[in-house]
């Protein structure tokens, strides 16, 4: 009875609830609803409100997805029904719930149609309209109009045109979808940073370029430097040679001072290293090259600003990013010595004959070792009296092979984690690079770590602030034989590197020429130099007056430590047979050296912006102090006592410690006053009143302002007829001054020195003092007055844009000796402000980018060109009394190079001896005669000479080149295609001459000592009887190792063209689809080939590289680190 009880009761329930369900569903429920494209939340909320319905939502469900519904007294299914077509959305009524939950996929396909126009309403032709992640798409007609099939719901309209803001728009359940596009001009891309702010590119009056973010990402790149190289008109980016830790030097607008000065570099608006950043950590770099533009930075942006302004959370959600790349690089030339060892003894005996009169005993006896070897090869090794050849093989040995590596391999990994709410944003990034250098045993090897941290906090609606903090960390470990510099291993191989000689001796000990190349290399000791930087920003920003006042305050810290650690050791070597000793002349000790630099900045600002109608004005007014403290501590002491460890404590030898300090500040209250009228008329006016502890305390202050304007002639009504093809025409002008206190911090103090004397005194070399030197009482700024006209064009909706500047730059009363006294004062004059220099110039930069159709798919290009010139003048000089040409002197270029005019080679004996006399020149030339240089007697007074050296006596002598760069210049070509990007960039300089000078072994070789190489350029290239029209004279040695011999002194047949033409980078990449990489959760996948120094086009000599002649030292020209060519493979992955 109880199962049939239990049964009937569960019958009656159900019953009654199908009931109640039929009641509540009934048609009974009527309502008028009308949302067109709202939330779905919106709906919900509605239906509670005028029913007793309540609703439960699956969290599958996005109830902000807009729904559209219209209806007239419907029914809640009816209504449901109609909101939800399209959607993947199903409902459920149960009772007075509906439930909403995921629709099994039903979606039919559906036409998206729409128009697409610019900001005036004009249609735009090709536009591209895709939805996101797929290829489901087309372009606009002539019409702007666009159509295509959806055939799932949901998705992202991507709408993209060459010369506008790309658009990203929710589809949702919409068949008709018109769009807007702004044009690129009124993007955030546009916004240049400038001082203590950010500028519309189309307001800007001063002379400012920036380069954004793509300038670092896509390139396979290990500093900032390479980069920026040609990317920006007349920054002028050099690197001295090719070691792995070498720094760029930068320069805005050619020669700044005789005094030398730098850019002042800004990384986010406080003092930095460019070398020791990320390139990844980079948004955008702004040059401001003309007092306009940098005077608000007053005295220490005398010759221009580059301000890095670091990332940065641009995602609502946490954005992830990891670019890793490995590779390698290669000398991109090595010396070529000729390795016939018979024909080389016989060109350096033949030079040896040719000055001495005379063959070399030693030479003879390598030349008979040859011979008896080619019949015996298994003989031992011979040995000859002569520390530059010593033991003599039959094999040729590759001396730069013994050395050079092929292939150098290095790595690099960078990551970064990004993001943004209402409140916060933040960036956070890590890096690590390691890199190997270009010697075979024990070579360099650079590591470099760095990270930053920047953090904004929103406390309030009218409160921000922020804190940026970075660490830069780097160990670059040497072998302690001067990989660069002064008498570095590359000289020593000049002298040892013939073919014919061993570096052992038959018993495996080194011989010298082993010694100081191999063995300096592996056993000789180690360079270890640590740079560590610690950079923080803590700061504020609070806005009054709904926004249009904002107080800013920033103080900084910069702690840059560095410590240099050497060890040398003293080698042994067998000098004869039978016979191992240290060479004693070679040192042996431990050296090291901390210094750290302390600098504080501190910046208080505020910024007014208004616009009252048509008129726009900005006001800035702040205070900037910067005050750095330097130290040095050094210690050395002699005589190794182990060769495991180097220590202070670890030495037998003398004891020597030095410590030097110095500190400066510099103090400044600038303002910005700038106003435009309809965006078409642009006022600015800057000023700064600058103090530094430099000067004496009386003429430690000046005041320096600067003037600009600008017209944008484009938006005149009378230009109406051009609007079509014109975007904006531009032209500005700037005139501006600006101290430069980039002189020694303690110039105005007389100093002395403590000197030790050459003999003996009861004993001991004594200790004294010099005489203090002269100050003069009225030592000051020097000062640079700017003067800039600019124009700017923009063409055919952007694709193409034009910038053009010239420019004058004096640098006035710089430091300089002033008139001579009498020897018998005991001291030098002292400096005054007595030298002024001019600079003229010009830049240049066209940017033209558009796209094609290529096999149905948008193949977007652009095409970039940079050229710029420079002459730098000395206007006035004082301290050269002479007029000596070894000196400045008014009206000079900076770069002359005076030298003699070359007639060729004499072509007998007799045609030099009735020519004119040449002994001034050829010192070290017994005598003159066929196949000797035949110089131009310019005054005819039967004399080759060069006078007096001067101005008004200088012989034969005539300006015969340059050495300044003229018309650096780059080509940048990019292409983006279907996933595929292919980036091409060359960079060359348009002219430049260069001589070789002394010392410059891998050019003149055999010419400079007889011990110096023969190279392959010399062989069958020298006068001949048989060969009249070679390069090179009849073999002589010693005519090229000081200015006194006849290829010392410069003359205009060995005087080279050093412009060039280089491809710099190419880069060719590919970004994995997004339908793949979707499914791992991949927004981005990227991988990449990139190589560097590929191609060189120049008539330069072989033995040189154009990129390294800047920096020569007492080694002679092309003695240097080589250049490398780089290759490198990569991944660049965004979550």
């Amino acid at each position: 009875m109880q199962p049939i009880k239990l049964f009937f009761m569960c019958c009656m329930l159900c019953l009654c609830q199908t009931t109640d369900m039929q009641a509540q569903t009934s048609p009974s429920v009527k309502l008028d609803i009308s949302l067109t494209d709202s939330p779905l939340m919106e709906l919900i909320k509605t239906i509670e409100a005028r029913t007793d319905y309540t609703f439960l939502i699956n969290t599958s469900i996005n109830p902000g997805q807009h729904v559209t519904v219209d209806v007239r007294q419907a029914s809640i299914p009816e209504i449901l029904d109609i909101a939800l077509k399209g959607k993947p959305v199903d409902y459920e009524i149960a009772g007075k719930q509906i439930v909403l939950k995921k629709a099994v996929e039903r979606f039919q396909a559906r036409r998206l149609t729409g128009k697409v126009t610019d900001s005036k309403g004009n249609p735009l032709v090709g536009v591209t309209v895709l939805v996101k992640g797929t290829t489901i798409g087309t372009s606009t007609n002539a019409k702007g109009e666009y159509a295509f099939t959806l055939n799932k719901p949901g998705g992202t309209l991507v709408v993209s045109y060459l010369g506008y803001e790309s658009q990203e728009i929710s589809i949702n359940n919409r068949t008709a979808i018109d769009v807007i596009l702004r044009d690129e001009a009124h993007s955030i891309e546009d916004v240049v940073v400038i001082g203590y702010g950010t500028k519309n590119k189309t307001k800007i009056v001063g002379a400012v370029n920036q380069v954004s973010s793509e300038t670092f990402e896509n390139k396979a790149i290990a500093n900032v430097g390479q980069a920026l190289q040609g990317a920006i008109p007349n920054l002028n980016i050099t690197f001295s040679d090719g070691q792995i830790n070498r720094n760029a030097s930068y320069n805005i607008r050619g020669t700044t001072s005789i005094n030398g000065g730098s850019p002042l570099v800004l990384i986010d608006g406080t003092p930095g290293n460019l070398n020791l950043i990320a390139p990844e950590d980079i948004q955008s770099v702004s040059v401001l090259k003309d007092a306009s533009s940098a005077a608000i930075y007053g005295a220490q942006a005398s010759y221009g600003v580059i301000l890095v302004t670091t990332k940065k959370g641009e995602s609502d959600k946490p954005k992830f990013r990891y670019s890793g790349s490995f590779g390698f690089s290669q000398p991109l030339k090595t010396p070529r010595i000729l390795m016939d060892s018979e024909k080389y003894v016989d060109i350096l005996q033949q030079a040896y004959v040719g000055w001495a009169g005379g063959e070399l005993a030693a030479l003879t006896q390598v030349s008979e070792y040859l011979k008896t070897y080619k019949q015996d090869p298994t003989q031992p090794l011979g040995y000859v009296n002569n520390m530059y050849f010593s033991y003599i093989t039959g094999k040729p040995t590759d001396w730069y092979g013994l050395i050079y590596n092929d292939t150098q391999p290095f790595n690099k990994h960078f990551a970064e984690v990004s993001g943004r709410s209402d409140r916060v944003n933040y960036y956070v990034s890590a890096g690590m690079t390691n890199q190997d250098g270009a010697y075979r045993i024990n070579t360099d090897h650079l590591r470099k770590y760095s990270m930053r941290t920047k953090l904004e906090i929103k406390l309030s609606k009218n409160i921000n602030i922020f804190n940026n903090f970075s660490i830069e960390d780097s160990k670059y470990v040497t072998p302690i034989t001067n990989v660069t510099g002064s008498n570095n291993i590359l000289r020593f191989m000049t002298q040892l590197c013939a073919p014919f000689s061993s570096p052992y001796d038959n018993e495996g000990n080194y011989s010298y020429g082993g010694m100081v190349s191999e063995g300096l290399l592996k056993n000789g000791g180690r360079s270890i130099q640590r740079n560590n930087m610690v950079r923080n920003t803590f700061g504020a920003e609070i806005s009054f007056l709904k926004g249009d006042l904002k107080l800013k305050g920033d103080y900084s810290i910069w702690w840059d430590r560095s410590r240099g650690d050497d060890q040398k050791f003293r080698l042994s070597y067998s000098p004869s047979p039978g016979k191992v000793s240290e060479l004693s002349a070679m040192s042996d000790y431990y050296k090291s050296a901390y210094s750290q630099a302390i600098r504080q900045t501190l910046n208080v600002y505020a910024n007014y912006n208004k616009k009252l109608g048509n008129h726009t004005v900005e006001v800035i007014a702040g205070l900037n102090q910067d005050q750095n403290d330097y130290t040095l501590f050094s210690g050395q002491i002699d005589d190794n006592m182990f060769t495991t460890y180097g220590s202070l404590n670890l030495g037998d030898g003398i004891q020597t410690v030095a410590d030097s300090a110095n500190e400066w500040i510099t103090l400044g209250l600038f303002y910005r006053l700038s106003y435009d009228y309809k965006s078409k008329y642009l006022i600015e006016l800057n000023g700064r009143y600058d103090g530094t502890s430099r000067f004496p305390s009386l003429r430690r202050w000046g005041f320096f302002p600067s003037e600009a304007i600008g017209w944008v002639i484009s938006e005149e009504p009378f230009m109406d007829f051009a609007k079509p093809v014109l975007d904006i025409l531009k032209i500005r002008a700037s005139y501006g001054s600006l101290g430069n206190q980039q002189v020694d911090a303690y110039s105005y103090f007389a100093t002395m020195s403590k000197k030790q004397m050459g003999y003996l005194a009861d004993g001991e070399k004594l200790y004294y003092m010099t005489t203090p030197g002269l100050v003069a009482s009225d030592l000051t700024w020097e000062t640079v007055v700017s003067k800039n006209l600019g124009l700017d064009i923009g063409m055919f909706r952007n694709r193409l844009n034009i910038g053009f500047d010239i420019y004058e730059r004096e640098t006035q009363d710089m430091l300089a000796a002033g008139v001579s006294f009498p020897g018998t004062l005991g001291t030098g004059a002292p400096e005054t402000n007595s030298a002024d220099l001019s600079v003229k110039g010009w830049e240049a930069s066209l940017m033209w980018r558009d796209k094609f159709r290529l096999f149905g798919k948008d193949a977007h290009y652009s095409v970039r060109f940079v050229v710029a010139d420079n002459k730098s003048v000395i206007t006035r000089f004082s301290g050269n009394d002479g007029k000596l040409l070894s000196g400045y002197n008014a009206g000079e270029r900076i770069g002359t190079i005076w030298g003699f005019e070359t007639l060729g080679f004499f072509s007998s004996d007799e045609e030099a001896a009735g020519w004119a006399n040449q002994t001034e020149v050829t010192t070290n030339m017994k005598d003159i005669g066929a196949g000797d240089i035949k110089f131009a007697d310019l005054n005819k007074d039967g004399k080759i000479t060069k006078g007096k050296e001067t101005l008004y006596d200088h012989g034969d002598l005539k300006r015969i080149g340059n050495s300044s760069i003229r018309f650096p210049y780059s080509i940048d070509l990019s292409l983006a295609w279907n996933n595929f990007d292919l980036n091409v960039f060359f960079q060359g300089v348009g002219k430049r001459e260069f001589y070789p000078g002394p010392e410059a072994a891998l050019f003149w070789g055999f010419y400079n000592r007889y011990y110096n190489p023969v190279m392959e350029h010399h062989a069958g290239n020298f006068w001949t009887p048989e060969n009249p029209n070679a390069y090179f004279p009849k073999p002589r040695t010693y005519m090229a190792n000081n200015k006194t011999n006849e290829l010392g002194v410069e003359q205009t047949r060995y005087l080279q063209d050093a412009s060039y033409l280089r491809l710099k980078t190419l880069t060719f990449g590919y970004t994995i689809p997004q339908h793949l990489t979707r499914k791992l959760r991949i927004d981005k996948l990227r991988v990449f080939f990139s190589g560097q120094n590929l191609l060189t086009f120049t008539d330069l000599h072989e033995a040189f590289d154009p990129e390294a002649i800047s920096n020569i030292s007492s080694n002679g020209a092309g003695l240097v680190y080589p250049i490398q060519r780089t290759f490198t493979f990569g991944i660049d992955l965004n979550f």
